[in-house]
């Protein structure tokens, strides 16, 4: 569908900027995945080209435009190239973090921080979440306890985004009682005294993006630091809500459609049966639904952003931007996956759909792997399927049946830790048919008899296994 949201100028910096991502990131990308981490460098060459801090007036060395779309630009341009792990952090930076610099900062403050966001050399970071406060931002126990002309910080934040690399860490902290106009926010400097990182934490996806914990063991923050008023807190961060919402929508929409059309280019070039995926009629159906609900969320995308660029948008619309858009991502890679026998191999480049992988690394057990036609041979043949309708269920139910068959082999080491043999062999071939019965549709159970009738494996899984 046409698009007419971007003007000239938005079309031109997501041509740059792809330029920069496909010359800087991409050869790295599956490295800097292996290390866990991207190169701070990043930055400071994104901030060489232009590519931070937008909005930030231009006596500050920003680029003087607040204006949304060149954030969604650059977003969009991330998924489409497939780096989202290292392109988090840039987005972080420029979504989430900057809002509260240009926002809350005063002239001083500004002096001081914004020059270095913009070219990259000061990344920023927010620290929210502790390990006992997560959606309940309320419940934060981080003290900042004043102290003449500092304030005394204790405590730590987990799960932060750019931990391990943030100089400028904006830190809700608790300065008074109350739960709401008792939290305040200072930012935190690289070096200060008591400051330290913890684990860069092992995800399951998104490995190139630092997230790390953070601890603070009596760190003294000059009063200097504190971001608008004490006990402003709360209020600030419901307030940067919105434009935090949008920026995870905007991603999970560009991330939907980088997601079919690497679908779209594949099922045209993979070849079975005599004929390429996409000619088959299901494959048809399935990628023009995907089509349809990608380019309806698009434009209810694009208008929560024209929203956002006039002060309007809500902070109700913006959690209904980012509730359907993440939901939609999931969605369309489920259903984009199958097609894709390759689905679990890490690569890199335009025709390898790094956004599945990282979905995949999100969701299926850690080091899972398509089940391969043997394996599925193994376990179907006696059941009269032949060669190509296993390899034609490999290819349309790899990750379910993945699921399945690690779950049923699971479940017969637990039988074989406890009933002899003639018993698990019985189990397995159970659990073979239940395979085979699960990948066709068909309604059919298989059971099996013992010596006594009620002794089957059906009716001992229901007992012991799934309550």
């Amino acid at each position: 569908m046409q698009r007419n949201h971007f003007e000239a100028e938005h079309e031109a910096f997501a041509e740059s900027f792809r330029a920069f991502v496909d010359k800087a990131i991409v050869p790295n990308y599956m490295e800097w995945e292996k290390a866990g981490i991207s190169p701070r460098e990043i930055f400071t060459e994104a901030g060489r080209s232009g590519f931070l801090g937008m909005a930030v007036p231009e006596q500050y060395g920003g680029g003087g435009v607040d204006d949304f779309r060149f954030n969604q630009a650059l977003d969009e341009q991330i998924a489409m190239a497939g780096v989202t792990g290292s392109g988090l952090g840039i987005t972080l930076h420029n979504d989430t973090c900057l809002p509260y610099f240009l926002t809350y900062c005063t002239d001083e403050q500004k002096k001081r921080w914004l020059p270095g966001i913009v070219s990259g050399e000061l990344i920023t970071a927010v620290a929210m979440t502790e390990p006992g406060a997560g959606s309940d931002l309320s419940g934060i126990r981080t003290s900042a306890k004043r102290d003449g002309d500092h304030y005394i910080v204790n405590g730590s934040k987990t799960f932060i985004t750019n931990g391990i690399n943030a100089d400028l860490v904006i830190t809700a902290v608790r300065t008074g009682e109350d739960r709401h106009k008792g939290m305040s926010l200072v930012i935190i400097e690289r070096g200060m005294d008591g400051f330290e990182r913890g684990r860069n934490l092992d995800k399951l996806g998104l490995h190139s993006q630092d997230t790390a914990e953070l601890s603070f063991a009596d760190v003294p923050v000059p009063v200097e630091n504190l971001l608008g008023a004490e006990g402003e807190g709360f209020p600030q961060l419901t307030q940067k809500l919105p434009q935090e919402r949008t920026s995870i929508a905007v991603a999970a929409v560009a991330e939907a459609r980088a997601a079919f059309e690497n679908t779209l280019r594949y099922v045209q070039e993979r070849k079975a049966f005599g004929t390429t995926i996409g000619s088959f009629q299901n494959t048809k159906f399935v990628l023009a639904e995907i089509a349809t609900e990608v380019d309806v969320a698009q434009a209810f995308i694009d208008r929560c952003v024209d929203l956002l660029n006039a002060g309007e948008l809500t902070p109700a619309d913006a959690a209904k931007a980012k509730w359907w858009s993440t939901e939609l991502q999931g969605r369309v890679i489920d259903r984009c996956l199958p097609a894709h026998g390759r689905g679990f191999i890490h690569a890199i480049g335009r025709n390898r759909p790094l956004s599945l992988n990282a979905w995949v690394e999100k969701h299926i057990f850690p080091g899972a792997y398509p089940p391969t036609l043997g394996e599925m041979m193994a376990i179907l043949e006696p059941y009269g399927f032949s060669v190509l309708d296993v390899e034609n269920l490999r290819l349309h139910y790899a990750t379910t049946l993945r699921h399945w068959l690690l779950r049923f082999e699971h479940a017969a080491d637990r039988v074989a830790a406890m009933f002899d043999d003639r018993f698990v062999r019985a189990w397995r071939l159970y659990l073979a048919g239940s395979v085979a019965a699960f990948a066709t549709g068909s309604l059919q159970l298989f059971q099996v008899s013992f010596a006594r009738p009620q002794d089957n494996a059906i009716s001992w899984t229901r007992a012991h296994l799934y309550q």
